[in-house]
């Protein structure tokens, strides 16, 4: 058994390699071969990593198939439950469903991937180790709310935006309690909406991949606008204006003295507050 898990451990690093290098074709043979030497040698988390590694090299592949191996990865995860696995699988499915055109089904995986997420952050004891899963954490959150972007403006679909934006928020920027269970921010968008009166407006300021979005919610309607700064630009732009009201001169921070540079303001302004005026009166 330890030479058949020593040769399954090899040709899944194989895989592995293949798929990061861009050679779909043979990751997935690769991975097939290592998912029926690990299910030989009873080796159950070497063989849903096989799984994965092949579906998601089918998936690079535009393959349907994907889909098939990735539920059979779940079977395999629901028999032999780790919150990791989950996370991973489920997540690997969102994107499958995605890319075929399944929406329901890919936002029901990104939803149980969230939530197995958060059980495998509650048991990180420190800022460190939650750190490390950020990337990960990410990229399912961002998968979600890149599916929904892509649909059609409605009311449903608002509501969802906010409540994904709101997790991934948790997620991201709460992290564990001290009861050992990540926060969650429970308010709906339909509670937003009773809480503000005519002149209030909320806005929900959304990043997917390089792109920034505004979902501006009033007491009579909600919208998403696609604003044209980027994440990079704004960061940059944000980091520069602060700069100066952060830098310690001898141990003291003097904001009196401070430069404010307005032009950095009036930019930011620009491209995050005024696409939105008509919307906030």
């Amino acid at each position: 058994k330890r030479s058949a898990g020593g040769t399954a451990s090899a040709r899944l690093g194989l895989a592995r390699l293949l798929l990061d290098a861009g050679q779909p074709s043979d990751a997935a043979r690769e991975g097939a071969t290592a998912e029926r030497m690990a299910t030989a040698a009873m080796l159950t988390d070497q063989a849903i990593e096989a799984l994965l590694v092949q579906g998601l090299a089918q998936l690079r592949e535009r393959s349907a198939e994907s889909i098939t191996t990735l539920l059979r990865a779940r079977a395999v995860v629901r028999a032999h439950p780790t919150a990791t696995a989950k996370m991973k699988i489920e997540a690997a499915l969102g994107e499958a469903y995605a890319a075929f055109g399944r929406s329901s089904d890919a936002l029901i995986a990104y939803d149980r991937a969230a939530t197995a997420s958060q059980r495998v952050t509650a048991t990180y004891e420190s800022a460190l180790d939650r750190a490390r899963n950020r990337e990960q954490k990410v990229a399912l959150f961002d998968g979600a709310l890149r599916l929904l972007m892509e649909m059609p403006e409605s009311s449903s679909r608002s509501a969802q935006l906010f409540a994904w934006s709101a997790r991934k928020k948790d997620a991201l920027f709460i992290g564990v309690g001290t009861v050992g269970a990540p926060a969650r921010t429970h308010a709906t968008l339909s509670d937003v909406r009773r809480a503000l009166d005519g002149g209030t407006a909320v806005l929900d300021y959304i990043t997917v991949d390089s792109g920034i979005f505004a979902l501006v919610v009033t007491a009579r309607a909600s919208r998403v606008v696609k604003l044209s700064l980027s994440v990079l630009v704004t960061s940059d732009l944000v980091q520069r204006l602060r700069r100066p009201l952060v830098a310690v001169d001898a141990g003291q921070l003097d904001l009196a003295r401070a430069p404010f540079d307005l032009g950095l303001a009036q930019r930011l302004y620009a491209g995050l507050f005024a696409p939105l005026e008509n919307m906030l009166g």
